[in-house]
Protein backbone atom coordinates (compact mmCIF):
# COMPACT_ATOMS: atom_id res chain seq x y z
CA UNK A 1 0.00 0.00 0.00
CA UNK A 2 3.02 2.31 0.91
CA UNK A 3 4.69 1.81 -2.47
CA UNK A 4 1.15 2.45 -4.66
CA UNK A 5 0.15 5.21 -2.27
CA UNK A 6 3.48 6.99 -3.26
CA UNK A 7 4.60 6.02 -6.58
CA UNK A 8 1.27 4.96 -8.22
CA UNK A 9 0.83 8.17 -10.04
CA UNK A 10 4.01 7.76 -11.73
CA UNK A 11 2.85 4.58 -13.41
CA UNK A 12 0.78 6.31 -16.07
CA UNK A 13 3.15 9.21 -17.30
CA UNK A 14 6.50 6.62 -17.81
CA UNK A 15 5.11 2.92 -18.36
CA UNK A 16 7.60 2.20 -19.72
CA UNK A 17 10.58 2.38 -17.16
CA UNK A 18 8.38 1.19 -14.93
CA UNK A 19 7.40 -2.03 -16.49
CA UNK A 20 11.34 -2.58 -16.86
CA UNK A 21 11.91 -1.74 -13.33
CA UNK A 22 9.67 -4.15 -12.62
CA UNK A 23 11.52 -6.90 -13.94
CA UNK A 24 14.38 -5.72 -12.40
CA UNK A 25 12.85 -5.97 -8.84
CA UNK A 26 11.39 -9.20 -10.03
CA UNK A 27 14.56 -10.86 -10.68
CA UNK A 28 15.76 -9.38 -7.45
CA UNK A 29 13.32 -11.07 -5.50
CA UNK A 30 13.90 -14.71 -7.32
CA UNK A 31 17.59 -14.23 -6.29
CA UNK A 32 16.50 -13.44 -2.11
CA UNK A 33 15.06 -16.97 -2.72
CA UNK A 34 17.95 -18.78 -3.66
CA UNK A 35 20.05 -16.77 -0.72
CA UNK A 36 17.84 -18.63 1.71
CA UNK A 37 19.32 -21.92 0.42
CA UNK A 38 22.40 -20.98 0.50
CA UNK A 39 22.06 -18.98 4.03
CA UNK A 40 19.45 -21.08 5.68
CA UNK A 41 20.04 -19.97 9.34
CA UNK A 42 18.56 -16.10 7.62
CA UNK A 43 15.82 -17.45 5.73
CA UNK A 44 13.29 -15.91 7.44
CA UNK A 45 15.18 -12.03 6.28
CA UNK A 46 15.60 -13.60 2.70
CA UNK A 47 12.13 -14.95 2.37
CA UNK A 48 10.65 -11.59 3.61
CA UNK A 49 12.75 -9.32 1.48
CA UNK A 50 11.96 -12.17 -1.43
CA UNK A 51 8.05 -11.96 -1.11
CA UNK A 52 8.31 -7.94 -0.39
CA UNK A 53 10.33 -7.10 -3.57
CA UNK A 54 7.72 -9.45 -5.75
CA UNK A 55 4.67 -8.06 -4.47
CA UNK A 56 6.11 -4.72 -5.29
CA UNK A 57 7.30 -6.27 -8.73
CA UNK A 58 3.52 -8.28 -9.27
CA UNK A 59 1.89 -4.50 -8.40
CA UNK A 60 3.79 -2.60 -10.95
CA UNK A 61 3.96 -4.52 -13.43
CA UNK A 62 -0.17 -4.68 -13.28
CA UNK A 63 -0.58 -1.11 -13.18
CA UNK A 64 1.67 -0.58 -16.49
CA UNK A 65 0.49 -3.14 -18.33
CA UNK A 66 -2.84 -1.53 -17.66
CA UNK A 67 -1.65 1.35 -19.67
CA UNK A 68 0.01 -0.36 -22.57
CA UNK A 69 -3.49 -2.55 -22.99
CA UNK A 70 -4.68 1.52 -23.31
CA UNK A 71 -2.19 2.30 -26.08
CA UNK A 72 -3.25 -0.78 -28.19
CA UNK A 73 -7.05 0.30 -28.22
CA UNK A 74 -6.46 3.62 -29.13
CA UNK A 75 -9.78 5.71 -29.36
CA UNK A 76 -11.30 2.18 -30.10
CA UNK A 77 -13.80 1.06 -27.04
CA UNK A 78 -12.60 -2.48 -26.78
CA UNK A 79 -10.32 -2.43 -23.48
CA UNK A 80 -12.07 -5.44 -22.43
CA UNK A 81 -11.20 -7.63 -25.47
CA UNK A 82 -7.46 -6.41 -25.34
CA UNK A 83 -7.29 -6.84 -21.37
CA UNK A 84 -8.54 -10.28 -21.96
CA UNK A 85 -6.37 -11.64 -24.89
CA UNK A 86 -3.27 -10.44 -23.04
CA UNK A 87 -4.30 -11.74 -19.87
CA UNK A 88 -4.85 -14.75 -21.57
CA UNK A 89 -1.37 -15.12 -23.39
CA UNK A 90 0.29 -14.48 -19.90
CA UNK A 91 -1.31 -17.15 -18.06
CA UNK A 92 -0.10 -19.51 -21.55
CA UNK A 93 3.45 -18.15 -21.17
CA UNK A 94 3.22 -18.84 -17.28
CA UNK A 95 2.25 -22.62 -17.97
CA UNK A 96 5.10 -22.96 -20.47
CA UNK A 97 7.45 -21.82 -18.26
CA UNK A 98 6.37 -23.83 -15.44
CA UNK A 99 6.50 -26.50 -17.80
CA UNK A 100 10.38 -25.95 -19.20
CA UNK A 101 11.35 -24.86 -15.62
CA UNK A 102 10.56 -28.38 -14.10
CA UNK A 103 12.26 -30.35 -17.13
CA UNK A 104 15.18 -28.06 -16.83
CA UNK A 105 15.53 -28.46 -13.11
CA UNK A 106 15.95 -31.73 -13.70
CA UNK A 107 19.07 -31.10 -16.06
CA UNK A 108 20.97 -28.97 -13.74
CA UNK A 109 19.98 -31.08 -10.70
CA UNK A 110 20.62 -29.28 -7.46
CA UNK A 111 24.15 -28.04 -7.29
CA UNK A 112 24.10 -24.22 -6.31
CA UNK A 113 26.54 -23.65 -9.14
CA UNK A 114 24.31 -24.50 -12.03
CA UNK A 115 21.05 -23.22 -10.46
CA UNK A 116 22.99 -19.46 -9.86
CA UNK A 117 24.34 -20.23 -13.40
CA UNK A 118 20.98 -21.29 -14.91
CA UNK A 119 19.28 -18.54 -12.62
CA UNK A 120 21.57 -15.78 -14.40
CA UNK A 121 21.40 -16.34 -17.80
CA UNK A 122 17.66 -17.04 -18.10
CA UNK A 123 17.26 -13.10 -15.88
CA UNK A 124 19.07 -11.50 -18.32
CA UNK A 125 16.89 -13.16 -21.04
CA UNK A 126 14.07 -12.18 -19.79
CA UNK A 127 15.29 -8.49 -18.94
CA UNK A 128 16.29 -8.34 -22.43
CA UNK A 129 13.60 -9.85 -23.89
CA UNK A 130 11.32 -7.15 -21.54
CA UNK A 131 13.54 -4.68 -22.92
CA UNK A 132 12.53 -5.25 -26.67
CA UNK A 133 9.10 -6.05 -26.48
CA UNK A 134 8.57 -2.19 -24.23
CA UNK A 135 10.84 -0.53 -27.20
CA UNK A 136 7.61 -1.19 -30.15
CA UNK A 137 4.99 -0.56 -27.33
CA UNK A 138 3.77 3.33 -28.92
CA UNK A 139 2.41 6.17 -26.42
CA UNK A 140 0.85 9.07 -27.96
CA UNK A 141 0.60 10.97 -25.01
CA UNK A 142 3.52 13.26 -23.83
CA UNK A 143 5.63 13.38 -20.64
CA UNK A 144 8.62 15.28 -20.05
CA UNK A 145 11.37 12.41 -21.87
CA UNK A 146 8.81 12.38 -25.13
CA UNK A 147 7.93 16.04 -24.98
CA UNK A 148 12.06 17.08 -24.65
CA UNK A 149 12.50 14.65 -27.52
CA UNK A 150 9.81 16.09 -30.23
CA UNK A 151 10.76 19.94 -29.01
CA UNK A 152 14.35 19.06 -29.66
CA UNK A 153 14.14 18.10 -33.29
CA UNK A 154 11.43 20.54 -33.85
CA UNK A 155 13.28 23.12 -33.21
CA UNK A 156 16.30 22.20 -34.15
CA UNK A 157 15.52 20.62 -38.09
CA UNK A 158 11.74 21.90 -37.93
CA UNK A 159 10.71 18.83 -38.40
CA UNK A 160 7.78 16.63 -35.62
CA UNK A 161 8.38 12.90 -35.03
CA UNK A 162 5.61 10.64 -34.54
CA UNK A 163 5.06 9.18 -31.60
CA UNK A 164 6.70 5.40 -33.55
CA UNK A 165 9.66 7.30 -34.29
CA UNK A 166 10.15 7.77 -30.62
CA UNK A 167 9.08 4.96 -29.08
CA UNK A 168 12.20 4.12 -30.56
CA UNK A 169 14.56 6.52 -29.03
CA UNK A 170 13.07 7.45 -25.44
CA UNK A 171 15.60 5.47 -22.53
CA UNK A 172 13.99 2.54 -21.21
CA UNK A 173 16.68 1.57 -18.95
CA UNK A 174 18.97 4.36 -18.40
CA UNK A 175 18.22 7.54 -16.85
CA UNK A 176 16.58 9.85 -20.17
CA UNK A 177 19.23 12.53 -21.40
CA UNK A 178 16.13 15.11 -21.79
CA UNK A 179 13.05 15.54 -19.74
CA UNK A 180 13.89 15.18 -15.85
CA UNK A 181 14.34 16.92 -12.65
CA UNK A 182 18.32 17.61 -12.10
CA UNK A 183 18.61 17.30 -16.14
CA UNK A 184 16.39 19.85 -17.79
CA UNK A 185 14.38 21.33 -14.83
CA UNK A 186 16.39 22.53 -11.69
CA UNK A 187 16.02 24.71 -7.90
CA UNK A 188 15.92 28.73 -8.83
CA UNK A 189 19.34 28.81 -6.85
CA UNK A 190 21.05 26.71 -9.19
CA UNK A 191 20.14 29.82 -11.88
CA UNK A 192 20.24 32.76 -9.87
CA UNK A 193 23.29 33.87 -8.10
CA UNK A 194 22.41 37.77 -7.24
CA UNK A 195 19.63 40.24 -7.37
CA UNK A 196 20.75 41.82 -10.45
CA UNK A 197 20.15 38.43 -11.76
CA UNK A 198 17.33 37.92 -10.45
CA UNK A 199 15.74 41.17 -11.56
CA UNK A 200 16.44 40.71 -15.09
CA UNK A 201 14.84 37.31 -14.90
CA UNK A 202 12.10 38.83 -13.48
CA UNK A 203 12.29 41.44 -16.57
CA UNK A 204 11.32 38.50 -18.80
CA UNK A 205 9.41 35.96 -16.88
CA UNK A 206 7.45 38.37 -14.41
CA UNK A 207 4.17 36.98 -15.74
CA UNK A 208 4.98 33.46 -16.29
CA UNK A 209 4.88 30.27 -14.40
CA UNK A 210 8.81 29.62 -15.24
CA UNK A 211 12.17 30.46 -15.63
CA UNK A 212 14.85 29.50 -17.54
CA UNK A 213 18.57 29.84 -17.27
CA UNK A 214 22.25 29.06 -16.48
CA UNK A 215 24.46 29.96 -14.10
CA UNK A 216 27.50 31.69 -15.38
CA UNK A 217 31.41 30.59 -14.48
CA UNK A 218 33.58 34.21 -13.99
CA UNK A 219 30.52 36.23 -16.11
CA UNK A 220 31.60 34.52 -19.28
CA UNK A 221 27.93 33.13 -20.80
CA UNK A 222 27.04 29.61 -20.76
CA UNK A 223 26.30 27.73 -23.65
CA UNK A 224 22.73 27.23 -24.57
CA UNK A 225 22.72 23.20 -23.66
CA UNK A 226 23.71 23.97 -20.13
CA UNK A 227 20.22 25.99 -19.49
CA UNK A 228 17.54 24.46 -17.40
CA UNK A 229 13.98 24.99 -16.52
CA UNK A 230 12.49 26.17 -12.93
CA UNK A 231 8.81 25.61 -12.60
CA UNK A 232 6.47 27.73 -10.30
CA UNK A 233 4.62 25.98 -8.05
CA UNK A 234 1.22 26.52 -9.56
CA UNK A 235 2.44 25.87 -13.23
CA UNK A 236 0.53 24.12 -15.09
CA UNK A 237 0.97 21.49 -17.59
CA UNK A 238 0.67 24.40 -20.71
CA UNK A 239 3.54 26.41 -18.62
CA UNK A 240 5.71 23.53 -18.72
CA UNK A 241 5.53 22.73 -22.07
CA UNK A 242 5.80 26.22 -23.10
CA UNK A 243 8.91 26.34 -21.10
CA UNK A 244 10.28 23.42 -23.20
CA UNK A 245 9.47 24.99 -26.25
CA UNK A 246 11.63 27.59 -25.26
CA UNK A 247 14.12 26.11 -23.84
CA UNK A 248 14.31 24.15 -26.86
CA UNK A 249 14.85 27.51 -29.15
CA UNK A 250 17.68 28.49 -26.38
CA UNK A 251 19.47 25.14 -26.43
CA UNK A 252 20.57 25.87 -30.30
CA UNK A 253 22.34 29.24 -28.72
CA UNK A 254 26.26 28.86 -28.04
CA UNK A 255 26.64 31.94 -25.79
CA UNK A 256 23.25 32.33 -23.72
CA UNK A 257 22.68 36.14 -22.20
CA UNK A 258 19.83 37.90 -21.05
CA UNK A 259 18.74 38.70 -24.46
CA UNK A 260 18.98 35.30 -26.54
CA UNK A 261 16.84 34.26 -23.63
CA UNK A 262 14.40 36.98 -23.98
CA UNK A 263 14.09 36.20 -28.08
CA UNK A 264 13.79 32.50 -27.33
CA UNK A 265 10.91 32.91 -24.86
CA UNK A 266 9.19 35.66 -27.53
CA UNK A 267 9.85 32.84 -30.59
CA UNK A 268 8.35 30.25 -28.18
CA UNK A 269 5.09 32.10 -27.57
CA UNK A 270 5.14 32.93 -31.17
CA UNK A 271 5.37 28.74 -32.34
CA UNK A 272 3.40 26.99 -29.37
CA UNK A 273 0.33 27.20 -31.79
CA UNK A 274 2.36 25.76 -34.79
CA UNK A 275 3.97 23.26 -32.67
CA UNK A 276 0.54 22.08 -30.75
CA UNK A 277 -1.07 21.47 -34.50
CA UNK A 278 2.33 19.75 -35.97
CA UNK A 279 2.30 17.54 -32.78
CA UNK A 280 -1.94 16.81 -33.49
CA UNK A 281 -0.84 15.91 -36.99
CA UNK A 282 2.00 13.39 -36.13
CA UNK A 283 -0.01 11.45 -34.08
CA UNK A 284 0.29 13.20 -30.74
CA UNK A 285 -2.37 13.48 -27.96
CA UNK A 286 -2.07 17.27 -26.95
CA UNK A 287 -4.72 17.39 -25.03
CA UNK A 288 -3.33 15.38 -21.71
CA UNK A 289 0.13 16.36 -20.67
CA UNK A 290 1.37 13.81 -18.12
CA UNK A 291 4.01 16.12 -16.34
CA UNK A 292 2.98 15.24 -12.53
CA UNK A 293 5.98 13.41 -11.88
CA UNK A 294 7.95 16.51 -11.90
CA UNK A 295 8.33 18.03 -8.30
CA UNK A 296 10.80 20.03 -8.05
CA UNK A 297 8.79 23.25 -7.72
CA UNK A 298 9.87 26.56 -6.40
CA UNK A 299 7.62 30.24 -5.53
CA UNK A 300 8.96 33.67 -6.30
Amino acid sequence: MLWAGTKGKDFDVDPKRWRFNSALVYSLGNAMEILTQVFPSSFLFFATMAITFKQVSWLTATATRNAMYRSFGRKRDNIGDITAKGEAQIVIAELIGMGLGIGLSKVIGTKMRSIVTAFTVLSLLDIAAIHQELRVVVFRNLNPQRTGLIVDEYTSKGTMPTPHTISRRERIMLRPLIGEDGVTFTGLLEIVTTKDEWRRYMEIFRKEKFLIGCKSKKGKPCPGKQCKIVIHEDARSRDILRSMLTLGYLRQEKAVTFETISEAKGKADQEIRPFLDAAKSAGWNTEQLLYSTLKRRCSW
